[in-house]
């Protein structure tokens, strides 16, 4: 790619009449950006952000799908880029390289501060070229360790600059990222997915900057609803929060509106090992369940601190455990679509994946592509 092609983008990116239909486009779906995020570990949001990438890649051929990694963990970057081992080792080079979103914030805080680079579309890879598993149509900013600690050098740098604006540009990073890669492609529809870490950092802010709309991961217990409902504090200052915790949450939300900011609207919930096989949940892992539905069920009844309605129909889902299927996939970075019904090899073990297991998992993976 020429810096004569990347000069022309960032020329037309800074045209008023382009912003107005980019604005057009994502009115009508075009450019959709999924947050994927639960203020709560172990839910399953690196697995499910490869799930409903690949799958929604495989079935939209004509389409661009892009994954942004936003946890330091890197646990999505890893299985795209391979899975155990080899997506381990691809990691390590892209990071060696400068080729993820920590080297992206390194660069742009060295050379840029506030303005975009020029080169945001050399840090969004195409997975297939690591590993032939994945469609050609799917493109990853891979996560970083180092995540931790470049973010927090953007409170300090936008607090000392003498701009105005400075918090705000600070905070859209990973926003200015993808809507570069978006105005590069053209005439093609593009989905985003983000995939954030099980807390609330400063790199939480970023994805949640950058997002349309929100898919929140859950299991069948109160942890993973107490994350859910911490989530909608935090982005809308919606129900109860202990005392020694409002400080922080009013400052974010209050934030968002000062920096002039939109966030996520949640749209998907996804009660993730509700059962396994076809058998029914125990009854105590389903009253949660239960809980955990009626709990997004009712979202599209909530008013924001103003009192303005604020969500439209969440859609809610659940998952079956999916056993051994879920360790081929994450060791072989393979999508559930392309598995083949035989034993992988797994360290020192041969788990057997059976065709009744994968046509039982991609038919409930497609009610979730259908809302997307």
């Amino acid at each position: 790619m020429t810096n004569e092609f990347v000069c022309d983008i960032i020329g037309v990116i800074k045209k008023k009449a382009f912003k107005m239909r980019l604005s057009e486009l994502v009115q009508r779906g075009d450019y959709m950006k999924y947050c994927v995020w639960n203020n709560k570990g172990g839910v399953g949001k690196s697995f499910l952000t490869f799930c409903l990438s690949t799958e929604y890649a495989l079935r939209h051929p004509d389409e661009i799908v892009v994954v942004a990694d936003m946890c330091p963990q890197s646990n999505i970057s890893e299985i795209l880029l391979g899975g155990n081992g080899d997506g381990e080792r691809n990691i390590a080079k892209l990071s060696d390289e400068g080729r993820t979103i920590a080297g992206y914030i390194k660069d742009r805080y060295r050379e840029s501060k506030l303005e975009k680079l020029g080169t945001e579309l050399s840090y969004v890879i195409p997975v297939n070229q690591y590993n032939k598993n994945i469609p050609s149509n799917l493109f990853l900013l891979p996560g970083d360790l180092e995540l931790d600690l470049v973010s927090s050098v953007l409170v300090p740098r936008m607090e000392t600059e003498p701009f105005k604006e400075a918090p705000t540009r600070a905070m859209s990073l990973l926003r200015d990222i993808l809507t570069v890669y978006e105005k590069s492609v053209k005439d093609k529809k593009i989905t985003c997915f983000i995939d954030c870490n099980p807390s609330f950092a400063v790199y939480t802010e970023l994805a949640i900057f950058a997002s349309d709309k929100l898919i929140i991961p859950c299991t069948g217990d109160f942890a993973s609803l107490r994350g859910a409902k911490s989530v909608m504090k935090i982005l809308f200052n919606i129900g109860e929060v202990s005392k020694e915790s409002i400080f922080t949450i009013e400052e974010f939300y209050k934030k968002a509106s000062r920096l002039k900011l939109s966030v996520p609207k949640p749209h998907l919930g996804i009660i993730n090992k509700a059962r396994t096989h076809k058998k029914e949940a125990t009854v105590a892992f389903k009253a949660y369940s239960d809980e955990i539905e009626s709990y997004f069920s009712n979202l599209s009844k909530e008013k924001d601190a103003n009192g303005i309605d604020v969500f439209s129909q969440v859609y809610v889902k659940s998952m079956k455990d999916w056993n051994n299927i879920a360790l081929v996939i994450n060791h072989c970075g393979i999508p559930v679509s392309k598995l083949e019904a035989k034993k992988y090899e797994l360290y020192d073990k041969e788990p057997q994946v059976a065709q009744s297991q994968i046509d039982a998992i991609i038919e409930e993976i497609a009610p979730m592509l259908n809302v997307l």
